[in-house]
């Protein structure tokens, strides 16, 4: 039976098997085209961790924990703001990213505000270099590579759904539901195929965590 012929709940099944299958099948080949040997980790400065982590926004967030915790930063009266614990505390760091947290907040600080703040000092794409030679970020080829899997299953999910939609309106059957659907299917798609970290970068990633975890 050629499944264009279904009725729409049992073709909606048959879509989302298609689409699930061809994402197991294009999230798989990239799993395995990013993987590769462990790489040597400078963890000296544990700022790299913080950005393969959480990007940028993870980058500003040890840093403000790091200087609480070292009591260079205490809590404003608004709990929601950080200041630097006296004007000497800037002296106390060497780390271009908490001293310019720490002149930033000279006077009190939203954390919201911070995690969104970005300077020349405080720039994060050196992290992103680095991780990306060492295989842990996805660089521009391992990008045209992600978008050309995505572009393979896109073109059958798009091609099998507009013949569908195209069958619907000529026999004047509602499709809304069929579109939803796989503009829902298409993101879960891109967010399987364009994650931050490449497969080797999540793998080092949880063994860094299981090796610093408490027994």
């Amino acid at each position: 039976m050629n499944p264009l012929d279904l009725p729409g709940p049992l073709f909606l099944l048959f879509y989302l098997v298609l689409v699930g299958w061809l994402a197991l099948i294009v999230g798989m080949v990239r799993y395995r085209i990013e993987l590769g040997p462990i790489p040597r980790i400078d963890l000296s400065d544990p700022y790299r961790l913080a950005y393969l982590r959480g990007g940028h926004r993870e980058l500003i967030n040890v840093a403000i924990f790091a200087m609480i915790d070292r009591t260079l930063l205490v809590l404003a009266k608004d709990p929601r703001k950080v200041v630097a614990a006296s004007p000497q505390a800037i002296h106390s760091v060497l780390h271009p990213v908490e001293r310019e947290v720490l002149a930033m907040c000279s006077w009190p600080q939203d954390v919201g505000w911070l995690l969104r703040y970005r300077s020349a000092a405080v720039d994060s794409r050196h992290y992103e270099g680095e991780l990306q030679s060492l295989g842990l970020l996805p660089d521009q080829a391992q990008t045209l590579q992600r978008a050309a899997l995505f572009a393979s299953a896109a073109v059958i999910a798009g091609a099998v759904g507009y013949a569908k939609i195209a069958i619907g309106l000529e026999r004047e059957r509602p499709v809304e539901l069929l579109l939803l659907l796989m503009i829902l299917l298409f993101l879960a798609l891109k967010a399987i195929l364009f994650p931050r970290r490449t497969s080797l970068g999540s793998r080092v990633l949880k063994d860094l965590q299981l090796l610093v975890e408490p027994i």
